[in-house]
């Protein structure tokens, strides 16, 4: 598509230039380029089937989780922060990274899942996204701050000596963290 709107452009530019010279020279416009409008409503199509298909599973998937689980801990992130381009290594894979992060629809995803878990009377509790899931020590509490700006699938707790692996011991603090903010939440 980007090809054809270039030598569309091109064609374009190399017609005003001869107007310039012949006013009677016809000078098209980008709806007259037949190409492009074929392939324009090509990839047209191709987006929304893949809309289509991300918006299915994202749908089954968060039925399956609801009907699975009574209880469910999820942790409100903000793509917006998550996506920020950093200077210096690594830039072109935070770049491949940040659209990953901007087509997984995370805010969409827990509209479903909210949305179903009422209707079927199930709870949804998301946690603040400042809760420091992967820094916390889920067997005693520690907060390790040198994890902060290091990323390490695996990290020993400096306080109690616990080997964790930070995507579980992640994942056990927000269910903790959860627990704690659903049961406060059943209170009120």
């Amino acid at each position: 598509l980007s090809k054809r709107y270039e030598n569309a452009q091109k064609e374009i530019a190399k017609l005003k230039n001869e107007a310039q010279k012949n006013p009677l020279v016809h000078v098209k416009e980008l709806t007259e380029f037949g190409r492009y409008q074929k392939q324009r409503l090509k990839v047209a199509r191709l987006s929304k089937r893949i809309k289509n298909i991300r918006g299915y599973w994202l749908k089954a998937t968060a039925f399956k989780l609801v009907e699975e689980y009574d209880f469910i801990g999820i942790e409100d992130l903000k793509v917006s922060e998550m996506t920020k381009v950093k200077r210096g290594k690594g830039r072109g894979i935070q770049k491949k990274l940040n659209k990953r992060l901007q087509e997984s629809n995370f805010r969409t995803f827990r509209g479903y899942l909210e949305y179903k878990a009422e209707f079927t009377g199930k709870t949804v509790v998301a946690i603040n996204q400042y809760f420091a899931s992967t820094q916390l020590c889920s067997s005693c509490g520690y907060q390790y701050e040198d994890l902060k700006w290091k990323f390490k699938k695996q990290w020993q707790c400096p306080n109690c000596g616990a080997h964790h692996q930070t995507d579980v011991n992640s994942a056990q603090n927000i269910y903790k963290e959860a627990l704690r903010v659903g049961a406060k939440k059943v209170k009120e």
